[in-house]
């Protein structure tokens, strides 16, 4: 009885302890569950803060790579610009080239007819006076028969061939080939007037040849030796407007320039100059156009 007593009474002091251990454990695995959700929670609002990053990121770099691209856009609409503005020196020098050659034509018209105008206002000379006025008046009848026989000593010259063919008449029996090399011997002879007249037959006679370029040139170069500076220049823009695919055509930019440097007219020299160099770089005519420009002292 006692024993009974004993384990009851055991089993009362300690069922307290037992409940409370219980308890105790329950608050703990409560307190951890607690814990994790809350990590949970957290866990949950960085993962939204770390997409929310994600999307700032990507409008960033969306941004960035339209700010690239307006980067590129402007780069090459920059480098059209600086290509346009490259452009019109050489688009102005040619219209420089232009206005220059017409100036020059229109002075060589304006020059011819005031000759003509002086000759046609000149006044007879005394001794065409003095012979008008020693023959005595001819009679109609004698003046028509005059006039006929004139005429007709004229067409019998005609067909003898007894009239001096003109200078642009191409010598019989003479290819084309012969008439350049002889006007080429006469220019390198110092015979210019010979080689002048040999190489415009040449180029009326054979304008389709492939050295046509070349007699023009030579034409400028005879001209130049003679110290016929706006001779040679017409020349030079001959050879340039009508044969603009030819060989010769730097060399005629190059003597075009020299022979305005000959008149002092370093501005519109130094203009060609710059054409030819724009042009044709690799030219040895370009090389010595350059020198000549440091010759006038640009």
């Amino acid at each position: 009885m006692s024993k009974r007593f004993t384990a009851g009474l055991v089993l009362a002091l300690l069922s307290p302890i037992l409940l409370a251990g219980q308890s105790k454990e329950k608050k703990t695995y409560e307190l951890i569950y607690q814990d994790i959700q809350l990590l949970k929670l957290q866990l949950q609002a960085l993962d939204k803060k770390v997409q929310q990053n994600r999307d700032d990121i990507f409008a960033i770099q969306k941004q960035l790579t339209e700010i690239l691209n307006l980067a590129r856009l402007s780069r090459t609409e920059q480098a059209k610009l600086v290509a346009e503005q490259e452009k019109l020196p050489i688009q102005y020098l040619n219209i420089l080239e232009k206005f220059e050659t017409l100036s020059s034509d229109l002075a060589r018209i304006s020059q011819r007819l005031m000759e003509l105008e002086r000759a046609a206002a000149a006044p007879p000379s005394e001794s065409e006076t003095e012979d008008q006025a020693e023959q005595p008046p001819t009679p109609p009848d004698k003046a028509e028969e005059t006039t006929q026989e004139k005429t007709e000593e004229t067409t019998e010259a005609a067909a003898e061939g007894t009239t001096e063919p003109p200078a642009s008449v191409l010598p019989a029996n003479l290819s084309a080939k012969e008439v350049y090399d002889m006007a080429l011997q006469d220019y390198r002879r110092g015979n210019f007037q010979l080689a002048i007249d040999g190489f415009s037959i040449y180029r009326d006679h054979f304008s389709e040849s492939p050295l046509a370029d070349n007699a023009v040139y030579w034409i400028g170069e005879c001209y130049y030796s003679q110290g016929k500076w706006e001779e040679a220049i017409a020349q030079c823009n001959d050879l340039i407007l009508n044969y603009p695919q030819g060989d010769k055509v730097p060399d005629a930019y190059l003597k075009k320039g020299m022979s305005l440097m000959k008149q002092d007219k370093k501005e519109e020299a130094l203009a060609v100059f710059k054409i030819l160099i724009s042009k044709y770089p690799l030219e040895d005519a370009t090389a010595i156009a350059r020198q000549k420009i440091k010759e006038m002292g640009y």
